[in-house]
């Protein structure tokens, strides 16, 4: 049995065990609530991650298409970076992949022989690491952009208001006529 046999073999185990390391990451307040909600509209952070990873093990699994995988990444990560997460945290969710297809399978890939192919799929995940690295800092730099925006939008309102505090309208018009 190849890896991709096993992989398939044990889809629903391997995503579950992925998303349950995943939403171990959160406060426990917020996984409990991850995990007994799968609601969309009640818990959109659970909901989008679980259906996002789906996505990714196919797309790891079935040589999908990059710019799937990539909007899959962004949507993860945008939920990510606007938590309270180091960068090296907000993208660990993809490494977690490796440690939830190595307890659901343990021994059977030794066991098939099938550690090249192993060795290969982990390379992909680390590739989709790197590219999720790339998707985080992006949006950080997002968010500092419109933090700056709003800081700029905010000093200049104090500053008219400020202005027409101490020049209001009428007062030095008729002082001069």
């Amino acid at each position: 049995m190849t890896i991709s046999d096993l992989l398939s073999k044990n889809r629903s185990a391997i995503l579950k065990r992925w998303f349950d390391l995943i939403v171990e990451t959160y406060p426990s307040d917020a996984a409990t609530l991850m995990k007994k909600n799968r609601d969309a509209f009640t818990n959109p952070v659970g909901s989008t991650i679980l259906h996002e990873i789906e996505i990714l093990f196919s797309g790891l699994c079935e040589e999908c298409d990059p710019e799937k995988m990539s909007g899959s990444l962004d949507s993860i990560l945008k939920i990510r970076s606007v938590q309270d997460f180091s960068p090296s945290k907000a993208v660990e969710f993809v490494f977690l992949l490796k440690k939830a297809i190595g307890e659901v399978l343990k021994g059977e890939i030794e066991k098939e022989g099938g550690m090249v192919e192993w060795q290969t799929f982990q390379s992909k995940i680390d590739g989709m690491a790197l590219q999720a690295f790339d998707i985080y800092v992006d949006c950080r730099e997002k968010i500092y952009e419109i933090r700056a925006k709003q800081t700029r939008a905010e000093k200049e309102m104090a500053f008219k208001m400020l202005e027409r505090m101490t020049h209001p309208k009428g007062k030095g018009e008729t002082e001069e006529s």
